[in-house]
């Protein structure tokens, strides 16, 4: 049987579901959040892994069995996640954390990252602040903003307009493909769901 596998990535304050992509569905597999990993940037946290903040989920590290402050100190086997091993990825108030506003390399490489893990048709629901909201930059640890046009990039057929519009094409940054299934500002949080499609659909030249 196959287990149906959620990631929680930022568990330290948010281990409940707060976005359901399946809360219509007539019929949602019943082992729904009985299998959960959790990751982490805080060891004291008690996640499954610790994970680096500069790197994301290219690197990931199991926390020390008995004594956290040693891991911290020198550090623990590296693991990978596997791919295509996730129904849900769930991740509250963390992506605004990673990367550096302006850098598209990394914008895509953590999206790319999160669809990799996911398997085919699943799904990525998340929180970031508002742009309209004083935490946005009011946090001193906030790097990044996401604004609801930004995803739209990271849907491949959305590059068919090329040469009928502003959109830059960043294809060459990313190897994934998203559906934006909900994305909505309420002017304190902005949430959505995305949904991995794949394969990738190829590119439509302009």
């Amino acid at each position: 049987m196959t287990l149906y596998r959620e990631l929680v990535i930022g568990c330290g304050y948010r281990r409940e579901r707060l976005l359901d992509p399946l809360i219509r569905a007539a019929s949602a597999p019943s082992d729904r959040w009985r299998y959960v990993t959790r990751v982490d940037i805080n060891p004291h946290c008690d996640p499954d892994y610790v994970m680096d903040l500069e790197k994301g989920l290219r690197t990931l590290q199991r926390p020390h069995p008995n004594d956290l402050e040693l891991f911290r100190s020198i550090g623990d086997v590296c693991w990978q996640l596997r791919d295509n091993s996730f129904d849900e990825v769930h991740a509250y108030e963390v992506l605004e954390h990673l990367g550096q506003q302006g850098n598209a390399t990394e914008f895509f490489g953590h999206f790319d990252d999160l669809w990799n893990v996911l398997k085919p048709g699943g799904w990525l629901c998340a929180t970031v602040p508002s742009r309209y909201s004083v935490w946005l930059w009011g946090d001193p640890g906030h790097r990044r903003a996401i604004l609801p046009a930004a995803l739209q990039f990271l849907s491949r057929p959305n590059y068919a307009g090329l040469g009928r519009s502003p959109m830059s094409d960043y294809r060459s940054l990313f190897v994934g493909d998203w559906d934006v299934i909900h994305s909505y500002d309420n002017e304190e949080t902005h949430s959505f769901i995305l949904q991995a499609v794949k394969p990738a659909r190829g590119d439509s030249a302009p």
